[in-house]
């Protein structure tokens, strides 16, 4: 063989020696999927998923074992299959809150008194409301429907309290008419008293 055939050989067996560099599988296990990946594209591979479902957003999804393993050497460009899964949620503990005791028919029908809406001797707006409310269906045995919380106003003058609302009532002749009633109580809640009763 000719020096000239030599070279030519050892020429050609480089080339192809210098066609492809093996390359080291970094270990990217533990890693969340975003950064797995990015790694092992560095490295010069291309990288594809094992996984129980769609990858929507890699970083959601924890690394385990690649395919070639981490360690070993290959081409440089190659395919590496890289094994994911979702992280382990640990359930939540829930406490167990006992349940509270049923409230007494007396505390549900207990008036609600707001700061206020109680007079120096203790006549509160709700013993007002129904003191009110009879000296109204005494005025209009037909119908009266004073809307006094939703739709009045009421205040505090020393020991009563003063009540105005808009009220719908009814007449002798079963016509309804809206008219503003103005209602004015003394006393207790025991024994309230109706000093003024107007309606216009």
């Amino acid at each position: 063989m000719s020096k000239i055939t030599l070279a030519m050989a050892a020429a050609a067996i480089l080339l192809l020696t210098g066609c492809s560099s093996a390359v080291i599988v970094p270990d990217v296990s533990g890693m969340n999927g975003a950064d797995a990946r990015d790694e092992l594209e560095a490295a010069g591979f291309d990288v594809e998923w094992d996984a129980s479902g769609p990858v929507f957003v890699a970083s959601n999804w924890d690394a385990g074992a690649t395919v070639p393993a981490a360690g070993e050497s290959v081409d440089d460009g190659a395919e590496v299959v890289l094994s994911i899964s979702k992280p382990e949620v640990e359930p939540r503990e829930v406490e167990e809150v006992a349940p509270s005791a049923e409230p007494t028919l007396e505390e549900t029908q207990a008036p609600v008194v707001a700061s206020g809406d109680v007079t120096p001797s203790g006549l509160t707006f709700s013993a007002s409301i129904i003191a009110c409310d009879q000296s109204g269906v005494t005025e209009f045995p037909y119908g009266f429907d004073a809307a006094w919380r939703w739709d009045g106003t009421h205040i505090v003058e020393g020991d009563t309290m003063f009540l105005k609302a808009g009220t719908e009532v009814v007449n002798q002749f079963n016509a309804e008419m809206r008219v503003t009633v103005e209602c004015t109580v003394s006393g207790t809640n025991d024994a309230p008293v109706v000093d003024a009763f107007n309606a216009y």
